[in-house]
C-alpha cells in the first residue's frame, strides 16, 4: 500500500488562473463544474488531490498534473480517472482511495493506493 498527502491553497490556485495555465493543471471537466464563491477552494482541492496521487504512485514532479483527473461520484465522494496510457496500465491492479477537505484557504488531500485483491480493503458494496 503506498499513501500520498498534500496541500495547496487558494493563493496558488489564483496564480494558475492568473498566468492562464488553467489547462496545464486541470482538465476542461474538473473546471467546467466549479463555480461560485467556493470555486477557488474547490479547485484547490482538486489540485491537492492530484498532487496526493502522484506522490502515493512516487511520482510527484515528475509526471504532468493533468495525468490524473479528479472527479466527482454521485454520493460527492472524489475519484480518480488516469488519463496517462502508461501509468493507466501500471495502476490497473490497483485500488485508488481519496479523501478531499479544505478549511477557508487551504485544501488538504489523502490517496490511498492497494492491491484489489487485499483483503483487508474489501470492495464497497451498495445495498439494493
Amino acid at each position: 500500500m503506498n499513501c500520498g498527502l498534500a496541500t495547496a491553497n487558494r493563493r496558488e490556485v489564483t496564480r494558475i488562473v492568473k498566468a492562464r495555465r488553467k489547462t496545464t493543471v486541470f482538465a476542461r471537466a474538473e473546471v467546467a463544474g466549479v463555480s461560485g464563491p467556493a470555486a477557488t477552494i474547490n479547485l484547490a482541492g482538486k489540485l491537492a488531490a492530484k498532487k496526493a496521487v502522484l506522490e502515493a504512485l512516487d511520482l510527484s514532479g515528475r509526471l504532468s498534473l493533468t495525468a490524473v483527473r479528479i472527479v466527482q461520484g454521485p454520493s460527492g465522494k472524489p475519484g480518480v480517472v488516469i488519463n496517462h496510457p502508461s501509468l493507466r496500465r501500471r495502476t490497473s491492479g490497483y485500488r485508488i482511495s481519496l479523501s478531499i477537505s479544505h478549511t477557508k484557504n487551504t485544501a488538504v488531500a489523502c490517496c490511498l493506493i492497494y492491491d484489489k485483491n487485499d483483503a483487508a480493503f474489501p470492495a464497497t458494496r451498495r445495498s439494493a
